[in-house]
């Protein structure tokens, strides 16, 4: 077995990518891969970088009425590939990087019994369905796009298709092994999702997601304002940009949102192109021809600094919200809001001198969510947005303590080294 493009059923296609001129030189080739290029799993296959050694995409194919398989969690090299062409535990030991399943292990492991299921959950321990991933990212974000993914109800038929891989930037972290070659760190990873939708199952449905473990490295490669460790949902087409793959036409018209098509995006109420959403939740997904709430970015230099998000004791009358004036005059605040990740707004009056930080307190029509990732959007009186602010979960778990937004070295502190999640 192996991925296969007609998994979906009913003569819907989810095709592979090919491989841009930039990256056609860095694909490992071999006589013992399929066609020279392929890597095949069970449920899943593989194309290797070998100038990153790692995927240049990992693509699966999932049957979720089948799925259940268990297996041991112990990592092998593939033997059809040189050992030095996949980067094993010297890159993972005692540091923040998991090892980052790019073909799920809860995903790959279907079958049709027990024992089938159980091999295919250990095929996916090789080296060469793994990449560097924060263990922040690797255990929220990217596994909740993941879960997404596997449980999927908006298909027609119990069957997903998923592309997955890392994209690197032109300046890259290093991990660097005692004795080893150094190996770079993807600035983010890209998912492209395709299935018969139950409303359309005639059709290729496609939706697409990129989520950055460092947004300085993806700002170096492509001046996109990104936060760390944030899931958006982008067209195909951007992908391709960051990654030099090169999808079929129809997985990439299948996309709903835009990338240049100007007309289009007007008429669904997209501001600007390429169109980005970030996703807090399933809701924030857009589906084809939704209407898109307009959103424009105010010039206002007001930053969201800080918030209390799970205080001791009463949470409506302890959740507070932190901002500060970065700019050189005062700023009137009439009219403007704060509003939470389910669009509760909190409003806000007064002034705001320059270099002056206020506490909004309390927020009781809002609620800051300490149960999962949350986020506050600040608003002008024109609607339009000043700031976002974006928090884990783990950042809100400890009773009492604030959560600070404006400091640069956030993505750089972890929480203590636990096993992968898979």
């Amino acid at each position: 077995m192996a991925y296969d493009i007609g998994f979906l059923g009913g003569g819907v296609r989810a095709p592979l990518p090919g491989f841009g001129p930039a990256l056609e030189g860095e694909i490992v080739r071999s006589e013992q891969l399929r066609d020279g290029v392929y890597a095949d799993y069970p449920t899943f296959t593989v194309v290797m970088n070998a100038r990153r050694r790692s995927p240049a995409f990992v693509a699966l194919n999932i049957h979720q009425r089948k799925l259940g398989g268990e297996g041991s969690r112990s990592w092998s090299y593939d033997t059809r590939l040189d050992h030095e062409l996949q980067l094993d535990d010297d890159y993972y030991r005692r540091n923040v990087w998991d090892r980052g399943h790019m073909a799920m292990r809860a995903s790959a492991a279907w079958g049709d019994t027990r024992a089938e299921r159980n091999r295919n959950s250990r095929e996916t321990f090789y080296w060469t369905n793994s990449v560097l991933q924060h263990q922040w990212l690797n255990r929220d974000e990217w596994v909740g796009v993941e879960n997404w993914v596997r449980t999927l109800e908006q298909d027609d038929n119990d069957r997903v298709c998923s592309i997955s891989g890392p994209i690197y930037g032109d300046v890259n972290t290093y991990v660097e092994p005692q004795a080893r070659t150094p190996a770079p760190v993807p600035g983010a990873f890209f998912k492209v999702v395709m299935f018969r939708h139950r409303d359309t199952p005639d059709a290729l449905s496609v939706r697409a997601f990129i989520v950055p473990q460092n947004a300085a490295t993806m700002r170096a490669s492509g001046q996109w304002r990104m936060a760390d460790l944030q899931t958006y949902q982008v067209p195909v087409r951007l992908i391709e940009q960051y990654t030099n793959l090169v999808f079929p036409q129809e997985v990439v018209q299948a996309n709903p949102l835009y990338y240049e098509d100007v007309e289009g995006a007007a008429r669904v109420g997209v501001p600007s192109l390429p169109e980005i959403r970030e996703v807090d939740a399933d809701t924030n997904i857009v589906d084809p021809g939704q209407q898109r709430a307009v959103e424009e970015q105010s010039p206002a230099p007001v930053r969201i600094l800080a918030a209390m998000v799970n205080p001791a004791g009463a949470e409506a009358a302890g959740e507070w919200v932190s901002i500060a004036n970065i700019g050189a005059a005062t700023i009137s605040l009439a009219g403007w809001k704060l509003r939470d990740h389910a669009g509760r707004e909190c409003g806000l009056e007064g002034t705001l001198e320059a270099g002056t930080a206020r506490r909004i307190q309390p927020v009781a029509s809002m609620r800051l969510t300490n149960r999962a990732n949350g986020s506050i959007t600040l608003l002008d009186d024109h609607a339009r947005r000043v700031d976002r602010a974006h928090w884990k979960r783990e950042e809100s778990s400890r009773e009492g303590e604030t959560v600070v937004f404006l400091m640069p070295d956030r993505f750089e502190a972890p929480p203590a080294q636990a096993d992968d999640p898979g």
